[in-house]
């Protein structure tokens, strides 16, 4: 326990917390800090001396005028050894008492104050949290947001402009992260590495606005979008929102440290987020490899549907084998057929054991290029009957999965009303549907929905080239399994 040397005579205050102190008073009664006056007790031996009373390095007491000797005996007019040691017993048990009792109380007051320092820590972590949690949406819905704006200064080569609003969106997407991150995983570690995010937030915005203004006076000589200041201090309101609540916990980021402490800091909180998502991550994989461990409990009927054995006699009466190439094919009674049709992984797993039939072939040859180069075309029109065949393909190549990818009409409504949140939701759902549905096709399909949404946030940044990657692999895969699918049913 840290002790504080006080001088009597003079105005004493607590080193801690500033509060004023009296000579008599044995530690801080607002913060609990102990203290030490000139006549505090306490000696190597853990003996006691009172005011005027030393005790000598035999351990013996000397009250004033009772000098001690070294051999621990007391002197003292009329007074035999035997009398003087009895004396300083009496004086070592006082002392070892009072030093006892000023330790306990010192620390019920150091544990009192401690116990009220961690409430308040703790309830300044749950402002911290819920303060960045709604930062995080309003920050990741005016990312969204954003978005048409960047493709359409792109279809419309307007460069200038469109090198504004991807920084207008890189501000808002550092900031949802930053402040998605916060409120996750807070912790003192992230100090530095939250507030720097939010600087970067600040200086992207910042940037965006000079460039727009600049792109506007040149274009229209006027100096148009000057309201747009105001949103650049909202920016700046959140870093100071952060900042003063890091500080007020005692974990004030970047003051007092040095260029080297600034990086490791920073290091730190990366390695501590990565570690979170590669948990996150982990825990998706088992899930994965446990779904895939049990279709591959099962065999796929081969491409044609060749080959197919028929259930042992005594199956269900009135049940007929499909004939080799699948013509004729005839459905199975209701309740379905012992042996036959069962799901992926046993009843009630809810996935079939093999691709689904079909007589109209599946489109195999979607690129992403041709896919840019008609949405220029059609000045953003081929987009939307894009993902209203991409929505039927799916749909078919994965009927009885118990799922449905809605269509065009509910992805352009409901994209609208929530700002261009449900078609990320949409496009994650449908990443994720084909991944589930490779195993009955055989084909083995890496990206999931998760993949997607990481691409589109983060990728983003890269000269926003990351949505169209993540749109890439969902062409790719829609590829494959169509491929099988057109292969299994004879179909060309």
């Amino acid at each position: 326990m840290q002790m504080i040397e006080l001088q009597g005579g003079e105005n004493m205050f607590c080193p801690e917390c500033g509060n004023p102190l009296n000579d008599d008073q044995r530690f801080c009664p607002k913060c609990g800090t102990p203290v030490e006056g000139v006549e505090q007790p306490a000696d190597a031996a853990g003996g006691a001396e009172s005011a005027g009373q030393p005790v000598n390095a035999a351990g013996g007491a000397e009250s004033a005028g009772q000098p001690v000797n070294a051999g621990g005996g007391a002197e003292y007019a009329g007074q035999s050894a035997d009398t003087g040691d009895t004396g300083a017993g009496n004086a070592q048990s006082t002392g070892n008492t009072a030093g006892s009792s000023y330790g306990r109380q010192a620390a019920s007051a150091g544990s009192s104050a401690g116990n009220t320092g961690g409430a308040k820590n703790g309830n300044l972590d749950m402002v911290m949290r819920g303060a960045c949690a709604v930062f995080a949406v309003f920050f990741l819905i005016s990312a969204l947001t954003r978005i048409p704006g960047i493709l359409g200064t792109l279809f419309q080569l307007r460069i200038v402009y469109f090198i504004s609003a991807s920084l207008g969106f890189g501000a808002a997407l550092v900031m949802a992260l930053t402040t998605a991150a916060s409120a996750w995983k807070w912790n003192s570690r992230l100090k530095d590495l939250i507030f720097g995010g939010a600087v970067l937030g600040v200086l992207f915005r910042l940037l965006s606005l000079i460039i727009m203004l600049v792109a506007n006076l040149v274009t229209y000589r006027s100096f148009i979008g000057g309201k747009t200041f105001f949103y650049w201090l909202g920016y700046v309101f959140v870093a100071a929102v952060l900042f003063g609540l890091m500080y007020a916990m005692g974990c004030a980021p970047v003051m007092g440290e040095t260029k080297e402490e600034l990086q490791n800091n920073i290091s730190a909180g990366f390695s501590e987020l990565s570690g979170a998502a590669k948990d996150l991550q982990k825990r998706q994989a088992e899930k994965n490899a446990a779904r895939q461990q049990s279709a591959a409990a099962y065999q796929a009927p081969p491409a044609g549907g060749a080959g197919y054995q028929a259930p042992p006699a005594g199956g269900a009466a009135g049940y007929q084998a499909p004939p080799a190439g699948g013509a004729g094919y005839q459905v199975p009674p209701a309740g379905g057929v012992p042996g036959y049709g069962m799901p992926m992984g046993g009843a009630g797993y809810g996935m079939p054991a093999g691709p689904a039939r079909g007589t109209v072939a599946k489109k195999t040859d979607r690129s992403i290029w041709i896919y840019i180069l008609l949405s220029l075309v059609t000045c953003g029109i081929y987009p939307y009957f894009f993902i209203h065949k991409l929505a039927e393909d799916v749909n078919d190549i994965c009927e009885g999965d118990g799922e449905s990818t809605s269509g065009i009409l509910a992805f352009i409504l409901l994209g609208f009303i929530t700002c261009g949140i449900y078609r990320i939701i949409w496009w994650y759902k449908l990443a994720n549907r084909l991944q589930a549905n490779g195993p009955r096709y055989n084909v083995p399909i890496q990206e999931n929905g998760t993949t997607y949404v990481m691409w589109v946030l983060f990728g983003s940044l890269l000269c926003c080239i990351g949505p169209f990657i993540a749109l890439n692999f969902v062409i790719k895969n829609t590829n494959k399994l169509c491929t099988v699918y057109n292969q299994y049913n004879g179909l060309r």
